[in-house]
């Protein structure tokens, strides 16, 4: 008995950053073609059909067409608060955002006070990983912490003597 058939497989062709219509932010992405190939035995032997190509937000891992790359971002460290804010409303920690005015060109200084100014007053502090949020972030993108309840939330304006692993922004 002779096993043939056919199957799709992703081949990864880029990576970068995009702006991230899903996210309304600048998130990494890969670009994937789907090319269909004629199996026997269920070994793909060769491709058959080139089935197109996609783009995957690898945060909210939602696919978009590969025009979606066309519209180039704008780079990050000439983003306002407004921008900032977005990118914080997106589940971005404040370090990472922090991180990324730095990589685009921007000193240390000026990143922490834009983000701090997007940020507003009301953050919080996952407890297992020690990553600043926006009050209304519901979770840790790091490693999916639930936000404190309750109206203790807010990270005090002046903590504790730096502790090992803790927050830039508490």
């Amino acid at each position: 008995m002779i096993i043939w058939g056919w199957r799709s497989r992703n081949r990864e062709l880029s990576a970068g950053e995009f702006h991230c219509p899903g996210c309304d932010a600048i998130r990494e992405y890969r670009q994937f073609r789907v090319t269909k190939y004629f199996t026997l035995y269920f070994i793909p032997l060769f491709p058959i059909q080139t089935l197109g190509e996609y783009v995957e937000c690898q945060l909210c891992r939602r696919a978009y067409n590969e025009t979606v790359l066309e519209h180039p971002p704008e780079p990050y460290a000439e983003s306002g608060p407004d921008s900032v804010r977005r990118d914080l409303e997106s589940g971005t920690p404040l370090e990472v955002a922090r991180r990324k005015l730095v990589q685009a060109g921007m000193d240390q200084r000026r990143a922490q006070d834009l983000v701090l100014s997007a940020a507003g007053e009301e953050r919080w502090a996952c407890v297992d990983c020690r990553l600043s949020y926006i009050d209304d972030v519901p979770r840790c993108a790091n490693c999916h912490g639930e936000a404190p309840r309750g109206s203790s939330r807010a990270l005090p304006k002046r903590g504790p003597a730096r502790r090992s692993g803790s927050s830039d922004f508490d």
